[in-house]
């Protein structure tokens, strides 16, 4: 930011929750309707070697899981400046 002209410019990293209201499997169904990230990613991916990575995904995933919801770990960080 004080490249672009910014004063006093301050960063604040704050770590959020991001929540899928649901288990992994209906999270993971969602995907290609809700990212388009992972979808360009999917179909990048050798197609005899998408099965291995998303087990990978859903394993990691899973980790998130407390029974009712997926909930990832996220840092936001917050930026201010004065022009």
């Amino acid at each position: 930011m004080a490249a672009a002209g910014f004063q006093q410019v301050t960063e604040d990293v704050r770590p959020i929750t991001m929540s899928w209201p649901g288990p992994v499997e209906q999270w993971m169904a969602s995907l290609p309707d809700t990212s388009t990230t992972f979808r360009r990613l999917t179909e990048s991916v050798p197609q005899e070697q998408l099965h291995e990575a998303l087990a990978e995904v859903r394993a990691l995933a899973q980790q998130h899981f407390d029974g009712q919801r997926v909930n990832f770990p996220v840092a936001v960080i917050l930026a201010t400046g004065v022009r």
